[in-house]
């Protein structure tokens, strides 16, 4: 044999051996199903055949159902009239009222913390677009570990209320 064949023979060795210990290693690919999951609803009532000697029964598929948002019975005439509502009646402890300014969700989260007197001033609130947030927090020159309001507006048809509170 001439140096050039042997040359070419151990290198096709290698890349065999190579090929060989690569797909070993290798985990196996996931295959992706053949055909995509469906979901279906029924909208008309199913009916199950019974046998002979027994009743029919129906049954009808419960139709979906969405939530609407909670608006409080007394919007506010700006995101701010708004944020400074609810904190003062959170800053009095009072729950029932801060109900009509801000939806429960909001007033839970609030309330779940207590009012830290001389730390949570308006700072103010943004108006560039939605949602509007009011920020409330220390005054300047405050403790640095004093925690930030953030107290999220929205609009409603008959004004702004509090729709979320993030503490931060």
């Amino acid at each position: 044999m001439t140096p050039r064949l042997t040359r070419s023979l151990r290198a096709a060795a290698v890349v065999a051996v190579l090929g060989v210990t690569a797909t070993a290693c290798s985990t196996p690919k996931a295959t992706s199903p053949t055909t995509a999951p469906t979901t279906t609803a029924a909208s008309t009532p199913i009916q199950t055949i019974p046998p002979a000697s027994s009743t029919t029964t129906t049954t009808t598929a419960a139709a979906p159902t969405t939530t609407a948002a909670v608006v409080p019975p007394a919007p506010q005439p700006s995101a701010e009239a708004a944020a400074d509502a609810l904190v003062s009646y959170w800053s009095s402890g009072n729950r029932t009222t801060a109900l009509r300014v801000a939806t429960p969700q909001a007033v839970a989260t609030l309330f779940a913390v207590k009012y830290p007197s001389g730390l949570a001033i308006n700072r103010g609130c943004t108006d560039a677009f939605p949602p509007l947030i009011c920020t409330y927090g220390a005054p300047g020159g405050g403790p640095v570990n004093a925690p930030i309001y953030q107290l999220y507006e929205t609009q409603a048809p008959g004004g702004w209320y509090v729709s979320s509170v993030q503490i931060q």
